[in-house]
């Protein structure tokens, strides 16, 4: 039987001719197979004389051919052409694939994309079986329950610890009962995760090696350059660094102090503070540093672990005027000290200075970089992003009474959070630069995980009553040691008119609107459609039946698509304390979207708000706009899995970044007009998101993104695509007025880092 045939046959249906190369496919030269995908873009269209009718299937794919594993795509015609979000398929040759799929409308065609370009193969099995909804629920569960440690964590439960199938089930109701999330939804969205290809730490890594030759040593391999450019230092400050040892491997703690004693900047002392756990024989090797060079100090310390007080009398010691920390099995970059004093040197009123780092691994060999953003105060409240390197000013650790005695864990973190309450942010300074190399599992573990989560909550929670938020609440995020903050709503609960432009397409709208109606648990808020020349009859009749209900307003503006002039006009009719700029096309999903983004937006030094917005398969479509990226602005992490933690965790995060999309942002109505609103002249379309975020920053506001508010989004379906001669002149003017606006904004992002690409976000540079 031919491949053809035998397909045809699998699909129950009777003439061969319903496989088709569609796209990229032909015949393959090869004897022993049929096709050859010419590119990743190849495709198959898939026709039936049958429908397959609403309802739960399992699809079984199997490939014969050359091609490595590959994320194989279905896409499926429901009558309204081929759905946006793909169904994955993880294809391995000579391998069965199955994977469920659930069909809302019957379906007549199907396009099949392998996704592994420039290969030769054979189809030989794809079926769709139908199967029952217990059935489907059942398989999910335990497809999740073996992936559980590629999920890791969601909503806060670490699914990698549970033993079996019931476990995970039993919490994953707990956490659906808890967010008021129907039971199936959330299973059919963690399913769906286990077939998006996770990126891992190596992925964002990938091109390490390249980015220290091309980079790095370039601008720091040369210590004689360094020491000419100390000669320009208008002073030079002493920098301490103090060490705690432990029982321990000996190698790394003398290649640790090694690393100190080798610095090209040699303004530095090391005091060694060692725990009565250690041997003689370590006492000897420290004293013998000591001996040889007067920077170094060893202090016998009477406590087998080194605690807060032993820190604190080194602390009160020290020589220099900022003190750091470094672990002894950890190493600092030979220009660490160099880079620190360069900057004090700049900003001589710097209360703290940190810097970019990476990891060790068993080998030896440099890995896992983390390019850090400038000072990103929602982002550090979520989590510790700035240990190692960091240095502090010492008179600002004595003033606030130094370590504290009663943190089990994460005293650095405590630390700092008590510092930043007698500093000013503009004096906390970030070097983009790898000074610190962490090596891999060899911390001194002295407290758990929860543990160290529970004082970081702790620590958080007393920095926000000094602060004067004592009624908002602290709790664990998505994982142990990151942190989110319930904001209280005010007792005069803001109203919130939300602002949702539209031009037909009743299939976006519809869902749109009745999804923010039913879904919506905050209860202050209206909602202003405002119909641009809208010309379906069947959307002018659903306007005019949800004018009728008390929440909805339906405007009408006649004028030329004007995204900007639209939003404004409504905004002069909105009647709330905070204007939500809302797209057509999204899709509430969460009931507690609008109080998360409500009660970061109520904060008086927060600007404009976003949202984390889903791909309708469930992988991230804004998680945060980055400038420069793609030379103008570009969302940051699209494409992830809903779950995936993203760039060292990111995705998971509250945290300022420059700007937010458009499609929905939230901020308060005074602000809006404060700022002028959205540019109707030169970002009729494109960018007037970007430009807004910009005004409002420049006018003293940080601007947030919250993974706590989630919505779906179809992405600008009304106005479509930029696919004609006068819509690409268009975009090519905002693209002008963009660079001409705010060029000087556009590059280095404080929010990224400058070590990233800008031709794809957060990948390393090179």
């Amino acid at each position: 039987m031919s491949a053809l045939r035998y397909l045809s046959g699998a699909l129950g249906a009777e003439r061969a001719h319903l496989l088709v190369p569609e796209n990229r496919i032909a015949r393959s030269s090869l004897h022993e197979y049929h096709w050859h995908a010419q590119d990743a873009d190849a495709a198959f269209l898939l026709t039936r004389t049958s429908a397959l009718f609403a309802g739960w299937y399992m699809v079984e794919i199997e490939l014969e051919g050359d091609f490595p594993p590959s994320y194989g795509r279905l896409f499926f015609d429901t009558g309204n052409g081929f759905e946006d979000a793909p169904v994955n398929v993880v294809l391995s040759p000579a391998r069965l694939a199955k994977r469920l799929v659930k069909l809302t409308h019957k379906c007549h065609r199907i396009r099949f994309e392998p996704r592994a370009p420039s290969s030769h193969f054979n189809v030989r099995h794809l079926r769709f079986v139908p199967v029952s909804k217990g059935f489907a629920i059942g398989r999910m569960l335990k497809r999740i329950s073996n992936q559980r440690a590629h999920l890791r964590s969601v909503r806060g439960q670490d699914l990698s610890r549970l033993a079996v199938a019931n476990d995970v089930e039993r919490t994953l109701r707990e956490i659906a009962a808890k967010r008021q999330q129907p039971y199936q939804q959330l299973l059919v969205s963690l399913y769906q995760d286990t077939f998006c290809k996770p990126r891992t730490t190596a992925d964002y890594s990938r091109g390490y090696d390249h980015w220290i030759a091309d980079y790095e040593q370039p601008r720091y391999g040369d210590p004689s350059q360094l020491r000419e450019r100390m000669a320009s230092f208008t002073h030079t400050p002493t920098l301490s660094i103090v060490m705690p040892v432990h029982p321990g491997n000996a190698v790394y703690l003398r290649e640790a102090i090694a690393s100190v004693v080798e610095q090209v900047y040699t303004h530095w002392e090391l005091r060694l503070l060692v725990s009565a756990a250690c041997t003689d024989a370590v006492r000897e090797t420290l004293s013998d540093y000591a001996e040889d060079d007067a920077r170094i100090v060893v202090v016998d310390c009477d406590v087998e672990v080194i605690d807060a007080r032993s820190l604190n009398l080194a602390v009160d010691s020290a020589k220099g005027a900022h003190v750091s920390w470094m672990c002894q099995c950890d190493t600092l970059a030979p220009h660490a000290l160099f880079a620190i004093a360069k900057v004090l040197n700049k900003h001589s009123r710097a209360n703290i200075v940190y810097s970019d780092h990476d990891e060790i691994d068993a080998a030896g060999k440099r890995v896992h970089p983390h390019f850090k953003p400038d000072w990103n105060r929602d982002l550090f409240y979520s989590r510790d992003y700035i240990q190692h390197l960091t240095a502090i000013e010492r008179s600002l650790i004595s003033d606030v009474g130094g370590f504290r005695s009663d943190i089990a864990g994460g005293r650095e973190y405590d630390l700092l959070l008590r510092v930043l309450a007698h500093c000013r942010f503009s004096n906390i300074h970030h070097v983009p630069a790898i000074l610190y190399h962490a090596r891999q599992g060899e911390r001194e573990v002295t407290h758990s995980a929860e543990d160290a989560t529970q004082s970081g909550i702790q620590a958080l929670q007393d920095h926000l009553a000094v602060q004067g938020m004592p009624e908002s609440v602290v709790e664990q995020g998505y994982t142990h040691e990151t942190y989110r903050i319930r904001y209280p709503i005010a007792e005069e609960a803001p109203q919130v008119s939300l602002l949702v432009p539209t031009r037909d397409n009743i299939k976006f709208l519809e869902p749109c609107v009745s999804s923010i109606l039913r879904e919506t648990r905050y209860e202050h808020y209206e909602v202003i459609v405002v119909n641009n020349q809208s010309s379906d009859p069947e959307t002018l009749a659903y306007l005019q039946s949800i004018n009728a209900h008390p929440k909805v307003r339906v405007l009408a503006y006649d004028d030329a698509f004007n995204y900007s002039a639209i939003n404004n006009f409504a905004a002069r009719h909105a009647r709330g304390d905070m204007i939500g700029l809302i797209n057509n096309d999204t899709k509430v999903i969460d009931g507690d979207w609008l109080r998360e983004m409500v009660s970061h937006a109520q904060r008086p030094d927060v600007g404009c708000v976003g949202a984390k917005l889903l791909y309708r398969d469930r992988t991230v479509q804004h998680a945060g706009v980055v400038l420069g990226l793609g030379g103008v602005a570009g969302h940051g992490l699209t494409g992830i899995g809903e779950h995936d933690p993203g760039y060292h965790g990111r995705a998971m995060l509250v945290q300022n970044y420059s700007a937010v999309t458009a499609a929905c942002l939230l901020l308060r109505k005074s602000l809006f007009e404060e700022v002028g609103g959205l540019d109707e002249k030169f970002f009729r379309v494109a960018f007037n998101d970007v430009d807004l975020c910009l005004k409002v920053r420049e006018a003293g506001y940080r601007n947030l993104w919250t993974p706590y508010a989630t919505l779906f989004h179809y992405e600008s379906k009304s106005r479509g695509h930029e696919d004609t001669p006068e819509k690409l002149a268009r975009f090519h003017s905002e693209v002008a007025a963009m660079k001409l606006r705010w060029n000087q904004c556009l590059f280095p992002d404080p929010a990224y880092n400058l070590n990233l690409a800008l031709d794809s976000a957060f990948r390393i540079q090179g």
